[in-house]
């Protein structure tokens, strides 16, 4: 029996050995993948990252499109501001010549 004891003994020591042995493979693996876990996880957050950017693309679009149809506002409004600012241009000129002409007659006088 003392040496069926041993032979147990030496069996279990034989198997504890395969298991640290697959345990240190396991490990060795481990290392190998962790890396590529790691790079994969940025990945999730360039993903999030490039929806975040492109939510502020679209924010940025919209905002522009509000700026385009305000500058149309104004250049509608300024296109109507100049024409009677063009007339008032043509009165100051005639009444200029008016002036000049009233003061030809009045040095004629």
């Amino acid at each position: 029996m003392h040496k069926s004891i041993q032979n147990n003994q030496t069996n279990t020591n034989l198997e504890i050995s395969k298991i640290h042995q697959e345990l240190n493979e396991i490990k060795s693996q481990l290392q190998q993948v962790t890396p590529q876990v790691d790079s994969q996880l940025p990945i999730s957050e360039i993903r999030d990252n490039q929806a975040n950017t492109n939510l502020e693309i679209l924010r940025i679009n919209r905002q522009l499109n509000e700026i385009k149809f305000q500058l149309e506002q104004l250049e509608s409004q300024v296109s109507k501001i100049s024409r009677p600012g063009d007339c008032v241009h043509l009165q100051i000129d005639l009444l200029k010549v008016r002036l000049e002409s009233l003061e030809s007659k009045s040095s004629r006088d």
